[in-house]
């Protein structure tokens, strides 16, 4: 019998943030804007005769926990919840609260434990050449996993995303993924009265070492 020839060679390289993203909505907005402005530059490609577009969302989930508190601050009961979406998760949180019954039986009041709160979402993407791969996005990591060529890993940038909160709080997340030019993006909230979404891509601050195993 003949020995085996090696016809590939499939890489990950991993991110741990330095600080968790704080919630889902920041999580989400990310996301999005992924999906919507391809700034990898990811190509569309046909699969079965059919034409799919360079990046989608491969999977994604979403849990967390609804914590019941007496009157002197002490955890009496606690429900946990897993969704499909961020929707689906934001519809049963306020389900569970709304539901007098359970508030009763739990003996105590129901608030969302966003702190114990995790998410995350794979991206599945196509590069210009040919390489199908995946990203994925958790509250304390970005994976970048199923690629063969180094340029997909070294074309990837550090994005640095200001999120304004009320008044003058800041919160700063450095992630890894988007590609090295140097512009701002204004994302809008759907709703007037909060605040911009600054995203700032930072051109020449790449660490490549934080990205080999």
């Amino acid at each position: 019998m003949t020995d085996f020839t090696q016809t590939a060679t499939v890489k990950t390289a991993v991110r741990e943030l330095a600080a968790p993203i704080d919630s889902m909505a920041a999580f989400t907005l990310i996301i999005d804007d992924i999906l919507t402005n391809n700034p990898w530059g990811c190509t569309s490609y046909e699969l079965a005769g059919v034409t799919l577009p360079g990046v989608s969302k491969a999977s994604e989930s979403y849990t967390g926990r609804v914590i019941y508190e007496n009157n002197v601050a002490k955890t009496v009961g606690t429900i946990s919840i897993k969704a499909p979406t961020p929707s689906a998760f934001n519809t049963d949180v306020s389900t569970i609260i709304a539901t007098t019954a359970l508030n009763t039986a739990m003996g105590g009041t129901p608030s969302h434990d966003h702190p114990q709160g995790f998410f995350s979402c794979t991206l599945k993407c196509h590069h210009s050449n040919g390489e199908l791969y995946s990203v994925r996005f958790a509250r304390d990591s970005v994976t970048l996993s199923s690629y063969e060529a180094d340029a997909i890993r070294t074309g990837l940038e550090i994005l640095k995303l200001t999120r304004s909160l009320h008044s003058h709080n800041q919160t700063q997340y450095s992630l890894f993924p988007i590609p090295r030019y140097g512009n701002d993006l204004d994302l809008r909230n759907s709703r007037s009265d909060l605040p911009l979404y600054r995203m700032t891509v930072l051109s020449g601050y790449y660490d490549q070492s934080v990205h080999q195993l």
